[in-house]
């Protein structure tokens, strides 16, 4: 069993430890359990040993990785604003996409200009 620090992404708690089977990089998002029954984003800080309390699995790998930089920036930004490192790398977290933004779209220059969405990204 592997142990980890992870920080709350949104929440005003500290650094909490969870455990998983297999290895996890740093950097990488999870879903973890909450007091119980409530889940909640996070971000994997650190590999620790094996604490002397008893700890909660951590119920799924997320696609999103946070980069050494942004965990390193959110770390000054927690002490400098006096908050939880999840209030800080939640910063760092794409917004969702609106339907807005899914719908395609063509932007004419003139005659021999035309870009597209998927000339865009």
């Amino acid at each position: 069993m592997n142990y980890y620090e992870v920080a709350l992404l949104s929440r005003a708690v500290g650094i909490l430890t969870y455990e998983f089977g297999d290895e996890i990089p740093i950097g990488q998002k999870v879903v973890v359990g909450l007091r119980g029954a409530h889940l909640v984003d996070g971000v994997i800080l650190a590999k620790v040993e094996k604490p002397s309390y008893q700890t909660s699995k951590i119920v799924e790998i997320a696609e999103e990785v946070f980069s050494k930089f942004s965990i390193d920036i959110s770390k000054f930004i927690a002490n400098y604003y006096c908050c939880s490192l999840g209030q800080a790398l939640s910063l760092f977290m794409p917004s969702k996409k609106s339907k807005e933004a899914s719908r395609d779209f063509e932007i004419i220059i003139d005659d021999t200009i035309t870009l597209s969405q998927s000339h865009l990204g």
